[in-house]
């Protein structure tokens, strides 16, 4: 769990590219395309509706870190 939460944190910072702390959802797309997902951008914004719906617990329309790692650990450390 703590190597999966480590890679979490080195790519939420890495993707952060405005400092926010928060990714919106144009990072979360890199994000994805970084991770071999090629989502084409109008099918990514329904898929990116759906992470938002399920992992966006404060609902500001990006993933803070906790947030992040918690998709990241369910969906994309494999």
């Amino acid at each position: 769990l703590y190597r999966c939460t480590e890679e979490a944190k080195e790519m939420f910072d890495k993707f952060d590219v405005d400092g926010s702390g928060k990714l919106e959802v144009k990072e979360l797309h890199s994000v994805l395309q970084k991770l071999g997902l090629e989502i084409p951008i109008a099918q990514f914004e329904a898929y990116s509706g759906a992470i938002l719906k399920n992992y966006d617990k404060n609902t500001n329309a990006a993933l803070d870190f906790s947030e992040f790692s918690r998709f990241y650990s369910k969906c994309l450390a494999s």
